[in-house]
């Protein structure tokens, strides 16, 4: 049996995981996306809404405003 875990993922990381982009992220946000990157396979699902404040999942930064959803199945 499958089990899916989702994400939420800010403009600048989906970015990182849908191209492989580094070039946007800021230095001190470099080693959370990477680790982040390196350790889950993920796929884009759509786009997340939360209505307020939440929290990057892969950076650790604050966002507000809309963002992006990826799962990974185990």
């Amino acid at each position: 049996m499958l089990t899916t875990t989702e994400y939420a993922i800010c403009d600048t990381c989906a970015v990182v995981l849908v191209n492989d982009d580094y070039s946007g992220i800021d230095s001190e946000d470099l080693a959370n996306v990477e680790a982040f990157a390196s350790a889950h396979l993920v796929t884009h699902t759509g786009e997340y809404d939360p209505a307020g404040y939440w929290t990057c999942e892969a950076c650790e930064s604050v966002q507000i405003g809309t963002g992006h959803i990826f799962e990974m199945e185990a």
